[in-house]
């Protein structure tokens, strides 16, 4: 459960740190780049939904 959590965190720095990069360069020429970004905001949003739910499932056993 304490690396569910770890992995939830460095998900969440790795989207952070996209973003901000992708904020930083604004003059982005590729789209393949902004692809890239949008699937690491998902996987991070699924990985949070994710631990939610094997959280409730550990708490009914």
């Amino acid at each position: 459960m304490r690396l569910l959590q770890v992995f939830r965190i460095i998900f969440a720095a790795i989207t952070l740190i996209l973003f901000l990069l992708l904020l930083i360069n604004k003059d982005y020429q590729e789209y393949n780049f902004l692809r890239w970004i949008w699937l690491f905001m998902f996987l991070t949003l699924g990985s949070s939904i994710l631990s939610i739910f094997i959280k409730k499932s550990i708490n009914k056993k």
